[in-house]
């Protein structure tokens, strides 16, 4: 298994992981997955509150890969709906973060 189509064969066989959509008890953990890079030295709890707060991601639907054992979410991503363009449905992808702990 020297490759990444093997791996992926593996992950996916077994249900490791799962792609959801976020529900309201993940938000905080989602939000924490960007604070370094996001936050901006402020205390954590006014990061947070700052998050729940946004007009822009009120406006997008997140989305989190879990670990199906664990239930850990290992990344998260925001989808905008953008204004069609030619009648053909367009999305954005933004705030696409993983915790600290998981990055390579």
């Amino acid at each position: 298994m020297d490759n990444w189509q093997d791996k992926y064969e593996i992950i996916r066989r077994d249900k490791l992981e799962e792609i959801r959509e976020a529900v309201n008890k993940d938000m905080e953990t989602v939000y924490m997955m960007g604070y370094d890079a996001w936050g901006d030295n402020m205390p954590t709890k006014e990061y947070i509150e700052m998050c729940h707060k946004s007009s822009k991601y009120k406006r997008g639907n997140w989305y989190v890969l879990e670990r199906t054992d664990t239930k850990e979410l290992l990344s998260s991503l925001i989808v905008y709906e953008l204004n069609p363009s030619e009648e053909i449905i367009v999305r954005g992808i933004g705030s696409i973060s993983t915790p600290v702990h998981l990055r390579k």
